[in-house]
This record gives C-alpha cells, sequence and structure tokens, in this order.
C-alpha cells in the first residue's frame, strides 16, 4: 500500500472519509484532497500514512460533534462541546481538519496560514484545548497585529455606548451582561504547543486569534512563543522562535517545493502597488506614499484593489497605466479565487491565505 489514496480510503464503511461535507462531494475533489495530502505527507516528519489515517478519522468525529454544536447553536451547547472535547488531541485533529477542507480546493502549505470564515468561536475552543496542560497562552506577534487595534477600538466603542444607556437607565439586563462580558475581554493573539504531537508539515505549535471580520486567523509554526520568564523550557522555545523569525524574515519563500500560502503581502504585488500610488500622487514624498500603502494594506486585498481603480488622472503613461491594469488583474484573480473558497462579504483577505468556508455549516 503506497499511495494515501490506497491507505484512507480502500474500506469507505469503515473510514468514513473525506470529511464533510462529504455526501455531496465530487470524486474529483477527493482525489484532488488525496494528492494534495500525499504531497503535504512528504515534508511532515515523524509521520505515516498510518498516523496520518488516525489524524483523518479522528478530524471527521471532531467536525461531526462541531455540526451537531451548530444544530442546537446555544451558548450552553457551545460550552458543553467544548468542555466534552477541549484537549490537545481536539487542537491537533482540528488543525487536520482545516488542512483536510483546505486539501478538498487543492490547498495545502508548509508554511502559511488560513483564514476560517465565521470561525471566531473557536478561538475560545483551542485555547481551551491546552489550558489543562498549560500549553495555551497569550503571546506577541507580528501577524495581523493591526487588527487587535481595530477589536479593541470597536470594543470600547460598544463598551461607551452601553454606558451612556446605562446611565441614563435604558440598559437592559442583556446589556448589562454584555457590558461585563466586554469589560473582561482579553483581547490579543493566543498560542498553543504542540511539539512532536502530529501536526501537519512538522509544525509544532499553533498561532491563533479571532478578527475583527468575525474570521479565525490560523498558522502553524516551527516553535512557539509562550511566556520565556515561566521556565527553563519556555526560554528555550521563545529562543528558537526568534531565531525562525529572523530567518523568514530574511527568506520570505516556501522551505519546500509547495508554495507559500501566506497573509503578509508578497513583495511583487506591494512594489507594484507602491508604483502605482506614485503615479497618482507624484507630488507626495515617500513618508506619505508610505504612510497610504500601509492604510491600505491594513484594509485587505479589497482596499488595495479599490485604491488601485481610483487612481486615474490624464497624465499616466503608458508604463503607468500597465502596471495599474497588471496589479488590477491580480488582485480581482485573488479575491475571485478567495470568493470561490467562500470568503464572506464583509472578510479580509491581505494576501494568498487560505480561506476556507464556515465549518459550522
Amino acid at each position: 500500500m503506497n499511495s494515501l489514496n490506497e491507505a484512507l480510503f480502500v474500506n469507505a464503511s469503515q473510514t468514513q472519509l473525506p470529511l464533510s461535507p462529504s455526501i455531496n462531494q465530487t470524486d474529483s475533489r477527493k482525489v484532488l484532497r488525496d494528492q494534495k495530502l500525499e504531497e503535504l505527507l512528504k515534508y511532515s516528519p515523524g509521520l505515516d500514512l498510518e498516523k496520518m489515517k488516525g489524524h483523518l478519522e479522528r478530524a471527521e468525529k471532531l467536525q461531526a460533534k462541531i455540526a451537531t454544536f451548530a444544530k442546537i447553536n446555544t451558548e450552553e451547547a457551545w460550552q458543553e462541546f467544548i468542555t466534552k472535547n477541549a484537549n490537545p488531541e481536539a487542537a491537533i485533529d482540528f488543525a487536520w481538519l482545516l488542512f483536510a477542507r483546505a486539501a478538498e480546493n487543492g490547498d495545502i502549505y508548509t508554511n502559511g496560514a488560513i483564514s476560517l470564515q465565521n470561525g471566531a468561536r473557536f478561538e475560545e475552543f483551542l485555547l481551551a484545548c491546552g489550558k489543562a496542560n498549560d500549553l495555551s497562552y497569550s503571546r506577541i506577534s507580528t501577524h495581523l497585529k493591526h487588527d487587535l487595534v481595530k477589536r479593541k477600538a470597536l470594543r470600547d466603542a460598544e463598551i461607551a455606548q452601553i454606558e451612556i444607556a446605562k446611565n441614563d437607565g435604558k440598559a437592559n439586563i442583556e446589556e448589562l451582561e454584555r457590558l461585563e462580558m466586554l469589560k473582561k475581554e482579553n483581547i490579543t493573539q493566543y498560542g498553543i504547543d504542540l511539539r512532536d504531537m502530529g501536526l501537519p508539515a512538522g509544525k509544532h505549535t499553533i498561532l491563533f486569534a479571532r478578527q475583527s471580520d468575525g474570521s479565525l486567523f490560523f498558522k502553524t509554526e516551527k516553535s512557539g512563543c509562550p511566556p520565556f520568564w515561566k521556565s527553563f523550557h519556555n526560554l528555550i522555545e521563545s529562543l528558537v522562535h526568534l531565531k525562525d523569525l529572523i530567518v523568514s524574515k530574511l527568506h520570505s519563500a516556501s522551505s519546500t517545493p509547495i508554495p507559500a500560502r501566506k497573509e503578509k503581502l508578497d513583495s511583487d504585488i506591494g512594489k507594484l502597488f507602491k508604483k502605482v500610488l506614485t503615479s497618482q500622487y507624484p507630488q507626495y514624498d515617500k513618508k506619505i506614499i508610505n504612510e497610504k500603502f500601509n492604510m491600505a494594506k491594513r484594509g485587505g486585498l479589497q482596499q488595495i484593489l479599490k485604491e488601485t481603480e481610483s487612481v486615474i488622472h490624464s497624465n499616466m503613461s503608458a508604463d503607468e497605466l500597465q502596471d495599474k491594469a497588471d496589479l488590477k488583474m491580480i488582485l480581482e484573480n485573488r479575491l475571485q479565487e478567495a470568493q470561490k473558497r467562500g470568503l464572506q462579504e464583509n472578510a479580509k483577505i491581505y494576501n494568498n491565505e487560505i480561506i476556507i468556508g464556515d465549518i459550522l455549516t
């Protein structure tokens, strides 16, 4: 037995794969998923076909439990789901669930990130998976840190609004409970360290955070960033993470033949966008151009496309017109592909990170 397809699907009655939505999934998507996961296995040291089969079987069971929760869709049901299912192994299963769902569309990575649409709730689940074993923690990260600022601003605005209603005697019980919850809310990013437990692509930790658009940012990494002052192990892990960060800054390309799927804007697109901005605002210095560039970048590819389409003036040279056309085509293609994958109307995509539709439906 030398292929993933043979290993996983030789007995479909016992191994009820592929993952949901399995009933309506076409044979071509099954084949594509198998091919992509078999390719991924080459870059997953410590894993073989049988171990991957086990991970995917457990991922399917987790998917079934998630689907059951979605039908009930109450806070009590969600807390019961977390209590019964949150553990380190479940975090591994969740990772394989996302990778398998992505592979159905031909999307995998060894270096990259995933945006799970309407997945913000799973921040609480992943955090709970490592709490009992002290594996999950609040952490700092350079990834999408601007969204933390936005989330805090939205929270503070809502707190102020409810406080006004409270002071006027117009706040109801639900609003007062919401106010207390908002005041206790910890807006940050999290990590859960799962070293040598079977994460895809030889990774050992998950960086995750819910986003202001309702999605879950999910990124597997080689090393974690735990509170270094708590133990010698944490210190070593944090130092290794620092080394990995420096290496990634120097070498942004994927370390394997599988293309990177990162949320950080590709340098080629960034350079082209700056050229377009410069053609629109030739009277501005580089500092102002960079400010406009960073502001648009924080709005995702949708905002960059909007800015690009607004560049219209009579003095554009043939080269500038071509730059605009090239950039517009790249952005439109990426957005169209993301929408096919389930990108929600108000959600953002920042580069070519993998988009996965809502797994609660």
